[in-house]
């Protein structure tokens, strides 16, 4: 069973080598990899910008709502049975 797998692999493996040593793979590579140092370094400067007061106040009242949200979903589930000591 072994051998029949490695049978079916060797397409897939020269395939793959066939793409990994194409001369425009490097140039993907370096595309991807420079896209996501953009990405980064987009994320970074959103993270720099000052927070504001109302900024805080949104942010509480979220969280506020998840914890509501989070208390109705436990009052809904069956109370565990309570342990005698």
């Amino acid at each position: 069973m072994e051998e029949a797998r490695a049978v079916r692999a060797e397409p897939v493996k020269a395939f793959a080598r066939r793409i990994v040593e194409a001369p425009s793979f490097e140039l993907f590579i370096a595309v991807v990899i420079n896209n996501l140092e953009q990405s980064k370094l987009e994320q970074l400067d959103e993270l720099n910008k000052p927070v504001t007061h109302e900024d805080v106040l949104h942010e509480l009242e979220r969280t506020r709502d998840a914890l509501r949200q989070l208390q109705s979903k436990i009052a809904g589930l069956p109370q565990p049975p309570s342990s005698s000591r």
